[in-house]
């Protein structure tokens, strides 16, 4: 059975969604095989920290004064201090890898979400472009209908490298929710938790590395795609007719 014909913008609000369900995916696989990874290669990664260490002493160039090292414990400690600090670096890697990860599909469905009201009511957009300054030569080639396209495509290019909150900003600006608006149970949407996630990603990024990500949680990283279904549903509360179609989703499912 064929589909029906969706617009453009419906069609970019279902691809939107099929992304979603595929990285939620592919963040709880993640975080799941590695966790329990780290539980079943523990013994396996004990033994090589074992077989190094050992190796180490092995060589009497390497420690000075080895006998008084051993006798004081100090290869024990050395194996299990690097086991712990193995394992806790695994899971601190992990947990900054997802986080770029979810943080970087929740931007890109931010953006769809923009996108798609733009393609939807380009008209909910002049009061952004009204200002932008149009050549003589574009103004007498060009129609109304292409200069306003065209100043909503530079638009469009210049959110695509504003920050997650702009384009999250900008779509609270167009939907209009009421006052503490949620149609999620056990969901809130909260600017300040969206903020400290995005800098604690620019810190992985930019900063101190994947140890800026050792006090993010699985429950941050689930808010964080709450998030992208969140504004999916704000755009949906603006524009009703703005829809999921199932049969779409289920073909995505299996291609």
């Amino acid at each position: 059975m064929s589909l029906p014909t969706l617009t453009p913008a419906e069609t970019l609000f279902n691809e939107a969604f099929a992304r979603h369900n595929r990285i939620s995916s592919y963040v709880h696989s993640l975080r799941r095989v590695g966790s329990a990874g780290a539980e079943i290669g523990e013994d396996r990664l004990k033994e090589e920290i074992n077989q190094a260490v050992d190796q180490m002493l092995a060589d009497y160039s390497l420690v000075r004064d080895k006998d008084a090292f051993i006798k004081s414990g100090g290869p024990e400690r050395m194996k299990r201090g690097m086991l712990e600090m193995t394992l806790q670096q695994a899971k601190i890697g992990t947990d900054a890898a997802t986080l770029i990860f979810t943080h970087s599909a929740v931007d890109a469905s931010a953006f769809d979400y923009c996108k798609v009201i733009a393609l939807h009511a380009p008209k909910d957009w002049l009061e952004e472009i009204l200002g932008k300054k149009v050549e003589l030569r574009e103004a007498l080639n060009k129609s109304q209908h292409e200069l306003v396209e065209g100043k909503l495509q530079g638009l469009l290019e210049t959110l695509s490298r504003e920050s997650l909150l702009t384009k999250i900003d900008l779509l609270f600006a167009k939907c209009r929710p009421e006052a503490k608006w949620s149609p999620m149970e056990g969901y809130k949407y909260d600017r300040g938790r969206i903020e400290l996630l995005d800098g604690i990603r620019h810190e992985v990024i930019h900063g101190q590395g994947p140890d800026a990500a050792k006090n993010v949680s699985a429950e941050d990283q689930n808010y964080l795609l709450s998030t992208s279904l969140f504004l999916m549903m704000l755009v949906n509360m603006r524009y009703k007719d703005i829809q999921l179609l199932p049969d779409y989703m289920i073909r995505k499912a299996g291609s």
